[in-house]
């Protein structure tokens, strides 16, 4: 993903209705978060910006089939043929013209016979694949404590297109098109319905990152104002519960749970006495303070059948920074993995 202008991650409250999630005792932990997401680019590219395609097959329309491998054209055209309801505001309560499919540009030119200054409108029409260039996500994200996972609501998603007018900053501005509200529930990939599907990794780039210690909570339960020592003592402890590699690939025994927790530094030691050198190996705890993000792991899919988007949280991964000083996700690296099961 490149740079982005903005990432607003704990938006004013006033901006969200209040989700019956919160309402929740085992709710322990909750932030309104909001993010811009490339998400339509070459195969080549999507790697280093934290996302992935799963699936990519060709729809078909009254007999005919064409295949487009980007987002924005499927949501586009949902929108166009009246199948997708679209709003104005990011609460999704204002309804949007559904003809509001172009831009109005003002011309200015001159009449070659009185040389007075018109202004004429012309329409322009929008073009998904290179106006619709990010996806601004508005979701909630939170820590159940009885649980011991993580978990998402998306509330609301707009493609977002580039304003070539530049403010003071000179920083291009970024102006969501129209709003929608995707689905949260998990979708089988293998259905013929769903044309395209993405993964995503939070904290793959700078502007992705997930802060376990934010400027603004919109709940926060006394002893839980960092969630992750709640969540490592049922990691070392809980034997019932699933853990993964830092690859997602292999399930962690107790033992390795327990041995995860200790990172060993080896000790370079002089003997003055001697002149030799050794070296020794000593245990040194990972360090709560070290682990001030988290990495979301998404599953981004539309059904054209239903010409909806659905995003669900597939796992979690905490992130342990080797210098907390840095706010960059990518000095970091995931020491577990949890798998959402719903």
């Amino acid at each position: 993903m490149n740079w982005i202008n903005f990432l607003a991650f704990f938006a004013p409250l006033h901006v969200f209705a209040q989700s019956a999630i919160l309402e929740n005792p085992d709710i322990v932990w909750a932030a309104y978060i909001t993010q811009d997401w490339e998400m339509d680019m070459p195969l080549s590219k999507e790697w280093d910006s934290g996302v992935i395609t799963v699936k990519h097959v060709p729809v078909h329309h009254s007999g005919l089939s064409y295949s487009s491998p980007l987002l924005a054209d499927l949501v586009y055209d949902a929108f166009m043929s009246g199948k997708l309801p679209v709003y104005k505001d990011p609460e999704c309560t204002i309804p949007e013209d559904k003809y509001l499919d172009g831009r109005i540009d003002t011309i200015i030119h001159y009449d070659p016979v009185t040389f007075e200054e018109k202004i004429a409108f012309a329409y322009q029409e929008p073009d998904p694949e290179r106006q619709f260039n990010y996806w601004r996500v508005r979701q909630l994200v939170y820590y159940n404590k009885k649980k011991a996972k993580w978990g998402t609501e998306v509330l609301s998603i707009a493609p977002v297109f580039h304003n070539k007018r530049y403010d003071d900053n000179d920083y291009p501005e970024f102006i969501p098109f129209f709003w929608f509200k995707p689905s949260n529930q998990p979708r089988n990939l293998q259905s013929e319905n769903i044309p395209l599907a993405k993964k995503t990794f939070s904290g793959a780039t700078e502007e992705t990152t997930i802060f376990l210690e934010p400027d603004s909570l919109v709940k926060v339960t006394p002893g839980f104002e960092h969630p992750y020592q709640h969540y490592v003592e049922v990691f070392a402890n809980k034997r019932h519960a699933v853990f993964y590699d830092s690859r997602m690939e292999h399930k962690l025994s107790m033992a390795d749970r327990k041995n995860m927790l200790v990172n060993r530094d080896s000790i370079l030691e002089f003997d003055p006495e001697t002149y030799e050198t050794s070296i020794e190996v000593r245990p040194a705890k990972v360090k709560s303070d070290h682990v001030t993000q988290l990495r979301l792991v998404q599953i981004w899919a539309w059904d054209e059948e239903k010409s909806k988007l659905y995003i669900w949280l597939d796992s979690v991964a905490p992130i342990y920074l080797r210098d907390p000083s840095a706010i960059s996700g990518s000095l970091g690296f995931p020491l577990f993995y949890q798998k959402v099961r719903r």
